[in-house]
């Protein structure tokens, strides 16, 4: 992971909501090397995004709960974590 990567990161931590240019601003990186990493980053189910009621087309992002594994895609991860709540189940019925 680069130097850039992780202060997105670490600007992410503190587990509020944030716009892409106060991440940059944090990371003390370039906004459009941010928003290309935190694309990336939705993509991989490391970091949430939904729109931000204040500004007409802006976005905030958020750090994922739980990030997806180590070659794991979001959507993947979604849906071992649905299997293993069917078998949790069926194995408590029977």
């Amino acid at each position: 992971m680069t130097k850039t990567q992780v202060s997105v990161i670490e600007a992410l931590s503190n587990g509020g909501w944030m716009t892409s240019t106060q991440i940059a601003s944090f990371a003390h990186a370039k906004k459009d090397t941010v928003r290309i990493l935190l694309a990336g980053f939705v993509r991989d189910g490391v970091v949430k995004k939904k729109a931000d009621p204040e500004r007409h087309n802006g976005m905030l992002y958020h750090k994922a709960e739980q990030a997806a594994g180590f070659g794991i895609r979001a959507n993947m991860q979604e849906f071992n974590d649905l299997i293993s709540g069917v078998r949790a189940a069926y194995a408590a019925t029977n």
